[in-house]
């Protein structure tokens, strides 16, 4: 069984701020990858994953798919962003 280490985010709003807190605390990872479609508003996500001692990579999409054991989408758009042609 794989073990997972990596978390991919995408998005960073408002609810970005709480939902990898709440991932933490069942399972640990080491590094964040992770892309919105504003890239200054990663920022906030830099604060919250230093806070929890993890590793922080700002991505395109591709690279969350290629990188990311698991994926956290955390955003209110229409239209998806992410797809299976995304996941490797």
């Amino acid at each position: 069984m794989r073990r997972c280490k990596h978390i991919g985010k995408i998005g960073a709003g408002h609810q970005a701020t709480f939902q990898p807190r709440a991932t933490l605390e069942n399972r640990a990872f080491g590094k964040v990858i992770a892309w919105n479609r504003n890239p200054a508003r990663t920022d906030t996500l830099t604060k919250i994953d230093a806070e929890e001692g993890l590793s922080f990579q700002a991505a395109t999409l591709e690279q969350g798919g290629e990188q990311a054991d698991v994926m956290i989408t955390i955003t209110w758009c229409f239209a998806p962003r992410f797809t299976a042609t995304h996941i490797v």
